[in-house]
C-alpha cells in the first residue's frame, strides 16, 4: 500500500503496521510513500494494491474513467490550522489578505475556502487566494517572506511556524469542517479478486485506531519512527492532535466530499452528470461494524 503524504492523517495504518496487527489478520503489507501527485498513477497503474491518498484525487480519478472505489475515510474533517502574523486576530483582519494554498482543488484549496465561507467571507471576493505549487516548503516560504499572509498547516508542522511568531487563528478540525483528506482507495477489479485480503485490511484498520486512542505509547512510537524525531513536543502533539480525530469507524461518507465535487466539476465538464456517490464503498467498514470490531 501507498500513504501520500508523511502526516497524522496517516497514523493508523502505520500502528497497524507497526504494532503486528496486520500480521495478526494474515497480511503482509509493505508500506510505501508516494507523493499525492503520483499516487493514484501508481494505484491505477498497478504499482501499488491500496493507496491512502487526498479525497480529491481519489474522486477526481473516478469521474475521470478510473475503475476506482473509496473504501474508508482517515481522516473525515479537515485536520488544519489556518497559520497568520501576529497583526491578524479576528476574521476582518482577513480582508483584503492574501491566503496561499498548494495547488486548485487540493485539501489546502478546499479547505480553505471551506473555512472562509464558515466565517462569513467569501473567497477571492473578500480574501485574495493564491496557488504556491504542491510543496509544504513553498507554502510555508511564501508565509515567511510576506508574499501570503496566512497558509493552512497540519499539526505538529505548524510548531515551527509558531515559534517564528505565527499562530493559529482557527483550527479547522474543532470546527468539524467535513472533509476527505485520508481516504482509502483500491481498483474496483482488485477488491473484487481479494474481496477477503480487503476486509482483513479494513478489520485491521478498525482495530488499530483502537489501539492508537488507547495505547499513546505506540502512537508516539510510530511518529517517532516514520518522522524520525526523537522531540518529544512534536510527538505528543501530533498524537494528541491527530489520533483524538480518526473515527473507529471510518465510514466514506457523500457529505465528507462537498467541496470536492464541485472543484471536481469546474475541471471536468464531462463529470457534471457524473454518480459521485457510486464510487464510495462502505460495505467492509459495515461488516467491521456488524462483527463487533468497535468494540473490542
Amino acid at each position: 500500500m501507498s500513504y501520500s503524504q508523511l502526516a497524522g492523517d496517516q497514523m493508523v495504518p502505520w500502528v497497524a503496521k507497526e504494532s503486528g496487527i496486520f500480521a495478526q489478520n494474515g497480511l503482509n503489507v509493505d508500506n510505501k510513500l508516494v507523493a499525492s501527485t503520483t499516487g493514484i498513477s501508481a494505484l491505477i497503474g498497478g504499482d501499488v494494491d491500496l493507496a491512502t491518498i487526498g479525497g480529491s484525487e481519489a474522486m477526481g480519478a473516478a469521474a475521470g474513467g478510473a475503475g476506482v472505489a473509496i473504501v474508508a475515510n482517515l481522516a473525515p474533517v479537515y485536520t488544519f490550522k489556518l497559520m497568520v502574523g501576529p497583526d491578524i486576530k479576528t476574521k476582518d483582519d482577513l480582508v483584503g489578505k492574501k491566503l496561499g494554498f498548494t495547488r486548485p482543488g487540493s485539501t489546502t484549496d478546499t479547505g480553505t475556502r471551506d473555512l472562509l465561507k464558515k466565517i462569513g467571507l467569501q473567497p477571492d471576493k473578500d480574501v485574495s487566494m493564491v496557488p504556491l505549487g504542491a510543496d509544504k516548503a513553498s507554502t510555508v516560504a511564501a508565509l515567511l517572506n510576506g508574499t501570503v499572509q496566512g497558509i493552512l498547516q497540519q499539526p505538529p508542522d505548524n510548531l515551527e511556524t509558531e515559534d517564528k511568531g505565527y499562530h493559529g487563528l482557527y483550527d479547522l478540525a474543532s470546527m468539524g469542517l467535513p472533509a476527505a483528506a485520508a481516504v482509502v482507495v483500491a481498483q474496483r477489479s482488485w477488491i473484487a479478486a481479494h474481496h477477503d485480503v480487503m476486509q482483513k485490511f479494513m478489520d485491521s484498520l478498525v482495530q488499530a485506531t483502537i489501539r492508537e486512542k488507547k495505547d499513546p505509547a505506540i502512537g508516539e512510537a510510530v511518529i517517532r519512527k516514520y518522522y524520525k524525531t526523537d522531540d518529544e513536543r512534536t510527538v505528543k502533539y501530533m498524537y494528541e492532535y491527530h489520533s483524538a480525530i480518526h473515527p473507529v469507524l471510518p465510514y466514506p461518507k457523500l457529505e465528507q466530499f462537498a467541496d470536492i465535487i464541485p472543484a471536481i466539476k469546474a475541471q471536468n465538464k464531462n463529470a457534471e452528470n457524473f454518480d459521485f456517490a457510486h464510487v464510495l464503498d462502505p460495505s467492509f467498514v459495515q461488516s467491521a461494524a456488524d462483527r463487533g470490531l468497535d468494540k473490542s
